[in-house]
């Protein structure tokens, strides 16, 4: 029984990746834009720190505490 509610925590947070990864690619290409605006040379180009800040706002805009914390109380974990 824990296997799959294993399994359904996987499938629950690959569900909630792909929609981080939209958030992100949002983010990198509205920087992209940007850059262009300004006049930057290579604006695609980025560091680490900006993709943690890309990935911050993705992750909190999508995924809520609530969400995860509702989560583990419906799989009883």
């Amino acid at each position: 029984m824990i296997g799959l509610l294993f399994q359904d925590f996987v499938r629950w947070f690959d569900a909630r990746m792909t929609a981080v990864k939209i958030y992100y690619l949002h983010c990198f290409y509205s920087r992209i834009l940007k850059g262009y605006e300004k006049g930057e040379i290579n604006p695609e180009k980025i560091n680490v720190l900006d993709a943690i800040h890309f990935i911050n706002v993705a992750w909190n805009i999508d995924v809520k505490p609530t969400t995860i914390a509702n989560y583990f109380r419906r799989c009883k974990i």
